[in-house]
């Protein structure tokens, strides 16, 4: 098999989870992580023919980072392109997205992967309940069939795109009009919607983990509290909530995240991702060969 470069892009770990287990199935996959590029001015050059994304399904579509990613690759238009999208329940319109953006730059998504990761997204709405070994388990485990699958299909270069019936995350009219202000708020005006979104309560310990990783490096941890930077967008990823030890990390924000119950919530990290590898993808590593 050729080399292959996969861009990814994880924010506690269910990514992260399945770019390590393809790495162990294709030994010539290069892992790339989206947030150590975004700051790159100009275009980013693929030094493979065989590309492929791999990231959580945000709201039903593409994640901000990996869409802001993509909008700087330099394609020749003769290369073979894939994605895997990981979601808990809802239908991912993440395959359109890609596409649009491609249209623009001589390419086409050849393959479209929709694999089923625990719920960590979930985790300020009422009545979230976090993920149990049992059905982590169970999703690990049909990750590793479709794994399997997977590495057949790219290694033959097949044309694939998975069928997706799971219900919609918002009703038509959410999705085409208050979601995408949101995202672009988010990305262009951050401080009209993001003041106030995060906050630490008294059980915060200043540990620094939060800014350790926060991907979007919006937080900063001073005098022992960590302070957000509402003039930098946050990529939704919840990593400061999930991986905080003490659960102080609290969603507030009625426009950005709605009501939130992180307060009588609990968290989920990934079991096998730890913070040290989710800190990681902010380095970057063109020409590592491994994402951890």
């Amino acid at each position: 098999m050729h080399n292959i470069e996969l861009y990814y892009f994880t924010g506690t770990g269910n990514t992260l989870y399945l770019v390590n287990q393809l790495q162990e199935r294709i030994p010539e996959l290069s892992a790339i992580p989206v947030a150590s590029l975004l700051d790159i001015d100009g275009m980013v050059r693929p030094k493979s023919k065989v590309i492929g994304f791999c990231f959580p399904n945000h709201a039903g579509h593409l994640p901000l980072p990996m869409k802001m990613m993509i909008k700087k690759l330099r394609l020749e238009g003769d290369e073979y392109l894939f994605a895997i999208c990981n979601s808990a329940f809802s239908k991912s319109f993440a395959l359109d997205d890609i596409n649009r953006i491609l249209s623009k730059n001589n390419g086409k998504l050849s393959s479209f992967f929709n694999l089923t990761m625990p719920d960590n997204h979930t985790i300020g709405d009422k009545g979230y309940i976090v993920p149990g070994k049992e059905h982590f388990e169970r999703c690990a485990h049909q990750a590793q069939e479709r794994l399997d699958n997977i590495k057949e299909v790219i290694s033959r270069r097949e044309i694939h795109v998975d069928k997706d019936d799971r219900p919609r995350p918002f009703p038509v009219w959410i999705d085409k009009t208050l979601r995408p202000l949101i995202f672009f708020l988010v990305q262009h005006y951050p401080a009209l919607v993001l003041k106030g979104a995060l906050y630490a309560d008294a059980k915060c310990i200043g540990c620094k983990i939060c800014e350790r990783v926060c991907p979007a490096n919006r937080i900063a941890v001073h005098d022992g509290r960590p302070v957000f930077d509402h003039t930098k967008p946050c990529f939704g990823c919840y990593g400061c909530i999930n991986y905080c030890p003490q659960e102080s990390i609290q969603g507030a924000s009625k426009w950005y995240n709605g009501r939130s119950y992180t307060t009588e919530n609990g968290r989920y990290p990934h079991p096998f991702a730890s913070v040290s590898e989710i800190e990681k993808q902010k380095k970057r590593s063109l020409d590592t060969k491994s994402a951890k």
